[in-house]
């Protein structure tokens, strides 16, 4: 049984970083952790990614699937662009902070979520 921890971070600039966790809620061991990033115009919930973000959690992982903070996708509508003003900013800085963000809160709460600090991977998609 798998559960999905719905968060919402902060980049160093205060921007919010959402992201969906899937992990194991009692494992026998702290589980690896992979860290799912979507490309250009992409979104966490865009297609089959929060089907494969479940996936890797029934195969063994935590996994962590989030939205650049810069992508033009907010929570209020989570499948839409509707911030085309912040997606006309982005910079390949600022998602590299977010994903800092994301895997320094990660690394710092393994134990929340019974991550292996020393087995994290990251993948992409674009």
């Amino acid at each position: 049984m798998f559960n999905i921890d719905k968060i919402s971070l902060k980049n160093l600039s205060g921007y919010p970083v959402d992201a969906d966790c899937c992990f194991n809620m009692k494992p026998e061991r702290n589980l690896p952790l992979v860290v799912f990033s979507h490309g250009f115009k992409g979104f966490k919930d865009w297609g089959g990614f929060p089907y494969m973000i479940q996936t890797m959690t029934n195969k063994g992982f935590a996994a962590v699937s989030f939205n650049f903070s810069f992508n033009g996708v907010d929570n209020s509508n989570p499948a839409e662009f509707t911030r085309l003003d912040l997606f006309a900013q982005n910079t390949f800085s600022i998602e590299l902070d977010d994903l800092k963000t994301v895997l320094d809160y990660f690394y710092e709460n393994a134990d929340k979520y019974n991550i292996d600090k020393h087995k994290i991977a990251l993948i992409g998609h674009s």
